[in-house]
């Protein structure tokens, strides 16, 4: 994250200390859990069905 966003994940915005990476969360119920503890929205969106290109214009006007 820091390459590409320039932010160090592993340091305090706040007070400039480093934080420690304790685990990964995967699974989708223990999530779910988390985040319904902290009362922030655990259902997944659905993202729009893909759009079909612009049609770019062929039409020649020729001699």
């Amino acid at each position: 994250m820091k390459r590409v966003f320039r932010i160090d994940a592993l340091k305090c915005a706040t007070c400039g200390s480093e934080r420690r990476w304790i685990a990964a969360i995967t699974s989708g119920e223990a999530i779910a859990k988390i985040l319904e503890h902290l009362e922030l929205p655990s259902a997944r969106i659905q993202p729009a069905p893909p759009r079909a290109p612009p049609q770019l214009e062929l039409e020649f006007e020729g001699c």
